[in-house]
């Protein structure tokens, strides 16, 4: 909704861009790693850079992410993160069509390369081509990431249902 807002009232601001950001500490999994794409965010809000973060989780010694060396890196349980809920005008198709060429070059034989979407709003920002509006949320995110995590979504699905931001069922 919020997205759809922020798009619906631009005026002509093709490479204005939207992403809703969420609480790092509110978007993990009880049951195993995450990833998500860790935000840089200035004073109006704008991003400043996207980096895709991956094997995320909190412990009893803190949050941390493993970098691509393997590396265990802390971050802080309140970083800002996409959960990849962007708001992107048509502009964006050349930009990916341009960058995944690059891409496909670059990683034609590796096959565990992830063309991801953080990367290429980061490239974009860089290149100054866009700028990207974050606009927060404090929603609790749940997902099924693991299967152990089917309970709880699950009950929280139920939770929205009863509260009415569900309809009971969605196929009507």
């Amino acid at each position: 909704k919020k997205a759809a807002g922020f798009l619906s009232h631009r005026t002509n601001e093709e490479f204005l861009y939207c992403n809703i950001g969420y609480i790092l500490k509110n978007t993990l999994s009880d049951h195993g790693y995450v990833s998500r794409g860790e935000l840089l965010v200035n004073d109006e809000n704008m991003m400043t850079g996207a980096f895709e973060r991956t094997q995320v989780k909190h412990s009893d010694q803190g949050t941390f992410y493993r970098d691509d060396n393997g590396e265990i890196i802390p971050i802080d349980e309140n970083t800002v993160v996409s959960m990849n809920m962007w708001g992107f005008t048509p502009t964006i198709f050349n930009f990916l069509e341009e960058q995944f060429n690059d891409f496909i070059k670059e990683n034609a034989l590796n096959p565990k390369a992830e063309f991801v979407i953080p990367g290429v709003v980061n490239q974009l920002i860089t290149d100054k081509k866009v700028q990207v509006k974050v606009i927060s949320s404090e929603e609790q995110w749940f997902g099924m990431t693991y299967p152990e995590d089917r309970k709880l979504v699950k009950t929280r699905i139920s939770q929205m249902v009863e509260r009415g931001v569900y309809p009971e069922s969605l196929w009507k």
